[in-house]
């Protein structure tokens, strides 16, 4: 499961938002603060399957009309984890993708590079079995 520390309100006080759900076989959990960019945290666990596969998808679902950019996938990264990281540029929005396994599933974390509270976000993400995402 996974711990993630978050403030019910971002420090320009918009409050944020927590979704939990299962959609296509995947676990999400996605956090977003009401009418700003301050947070825009995704995180995803699919069934198991190999990173390329997941990438592959990820981009064919969001690439299909040339307007989002992708970088190059460089090795890095997740709450101590090794990871797969690739950079989207979508038209009006940046986001940092990260693909890594976990415990026999394929996770995916997407989030706003550009914001320092996002950046503050991911170095309180861990996972423990016990664990569930909570507001600070």
């Amino acid at each position: 499961a996974v711990r993630l520390q978050y403030p019910g309100r971002t420090p320009a006080g918009h409050p944020v938002d927590l979704t939990c759900r299962e959609r296509g076989g995947a676990s999400q959990f996605h956090l977003i603060s009401r009418g700003s960019q301050e947070i825009y945290f995704e995180l995803s666990f699919y069934p198991p399957g190999p990173l390329a596969t997941a990438w592959a998808g990820f981009q064919d679902a969001n690439g299909q009309n040339g307007a989002v950019k992708f970088g190059p996938i460089e090795p890095g990264t997740v709450a101590g984890l090794p990871a797969e990281l690739c950079q989207a540029t979508f038209p009006d929005k940046e986001r940092l993708i990260h693909y890594f396994d976990l415990m026999g599933y394929t996770g995916r974390l997407i989030f706003n590079p550009r914001s320092d509270l996002n950046r503050l976000l991911l170095s309180t993400l861990t996972f423990a079995p016990e664990l569930r995402p909570t507001e600070s």
